[in-house]
């Protein structure tokens, strides 16, 4: 396959974490490298990188650089530097792409000495979660600090929400382009969520009843609460809670002082066929609910993708990027009562556990929300933009 172009990742994540913003960084490299680019991927592993470099036969494309975070301690800016400077000694690279963290601020440093001009990819605002996370005044203000020199030398920036373009663009040199990217979902680790009724008999709900699904870390953020509150209101409804955290108990409790508790079942934490066995059991998923508590109304979180790359239709309570009330299967819903309404709609659909109906919805997935798709962007976006500062791609 001819090489589009060469690409240097760094990342100051964890290449082999189990976190979204691990699984973005993996998945795009992964994804670029099928496409054509030579990536040459550099970040920190706790035990060893979790990144196949067979897949697809990507293993000439994809160069991963693990630093193993043992041997880094808290020199990993050092480490990751050092490990940059040696890949700029070795190679030309048309570009670099940086997801942003205190841990590559030496790296960017080096980019800049060497004029290879890089884009930063930005999720979140860094100084915003912290302080959401109830992080100290300086930590906030470093992470804050860190960010500006990042992107004030930055070529370009792409962003996963509206609310995070409008802040990069604030920061970036004047003239810098700002680009809508995406998140998405692993489609070789989803299938179509054929109806399944073994999970309800195991549990101990009928086929004639309605299953709520959530899934994810049971946070204030979540909205898991307005959830409880939505059963009052449709009390011939279930809710499956398939996750674990720190708010379960304090859910458990109100769930009891609503009269909530029967309507429920707690599935912990689960993955893999378990995971795909209980969606197929489920009638409708819902995503978060209550990201205003973290100043927060637009956002792309990973499992709202899972939910639709299977099929189920998906109540949200947030604008997605990506989504539309016209997306196949995506409803809108915040309040409690909003919730109980738009349950109402698709049951009145009756169509919910129809195989051609949740198909519809993960072709529309598949096409728009999965990895490669949202990699096929980002290799477009980067290859206009190049071809834009004229840049000569050697093929």
């Amino acid at each position: 396959m001819t090489c589009i172009g060469k690409l240097l990742y760094i990342s100051g994540y964890y290449l082999d974490g189990n976190d979204a913003s691990t699984e973005h960084v993996r998945e795009i490299c992964l994804h670029l490298a099928e496409i054509g680019w030579r990536v040459a991927l550099v970040g920190t592993t706790k035990n060893s990188t979790a990144i196949s470099q067979d897949r697809n036969g990507t293993s000439d494309r994809l160069n991963i650089v693990s630093i193993p975070a043992t041997t880094t301690g808290k020199y990993t800016a050092f480490f990751l530097w050092r490990a940059v400077e040696q890949l700029l000694r070795q190679e030309d690279f048309h570009l670099a792409y940086i997801r942003p963290a205190r841990k590559t601020l030496f790296a960017v440093n080096r980019l800049q000495w060497t004029k290879v001009p890089y884009v930063v990819e930005i999720n979140t605002n860094t100084a915003g979660e912290f302080r959401a996370m109830g992080a100290g005044p300086v930590t906030v203000a470093l992470a804050d600090w860190v960010e500006r020199l990042q992107l004030m030398r930055a070529s370009g920036a792409f962003c996963i929400t509206e609310e995070l373009a409008d802040y990069a663009r604030k920061r970036l040199p004047h003239h810098a382009p700002v680009w809508i990217t995406g998140n998405g979902f692993r489609e070789e680790v989803t299938r179509l969520a054929i109806f399944d009724p073994g999970p309800r008999a195991a549990v101990g709900v009928t086929e004639q009843e309605t299953v709520l699904v959530f899934l994810g870390a049971l946070q204030p953020w979540h909205g898991v609460d307005i959830l409880l509150e939505a059963l009052r209101r449709k009390p011939e409804i279930r809710l499956w809670v398939v996750g674990e955290g720190p708010e379960k108990n304090r859910l458990q409790m109100q769930a009891s002082e609503l009269g909530v508790a029967s309507q429920i079942h707690w599935w912990g934490h689960q993955d893999g066929e378990n995971l795909q066995r209980i969606l197929s059991a489920a009638d409708i998923a819902v995503g978060s609910l209550a990201l205003y508590r973290n100043n927060m109304f637009e956002a792309q979180p990973l499992k709202v993708r899972h939910y639709l790359g299977v099929g189920l239709p998906t109540i949200i309570g947030y604008k997605d990027t990506l989504l539309s009330s016209d997306s196949p299967g995506v409803f809108y819903a915040q309040t409690a009562e909003d919730i109980a309404a738009r349950v109402s709609e698709i049951q009145r659909q009756g169509c919910m556990r129809d195989a051609e109906y949740r198909q519809k919805i993960r072709n529309f997935a598949l096409q728009n929300l999965s990895w490669a798709a949202i990699a096929r962007q980002t290799s477009d976006t980067l290859l206009e933009w190049l071809e834009s500062r004229n840049c000569s791609l050697k093929r």
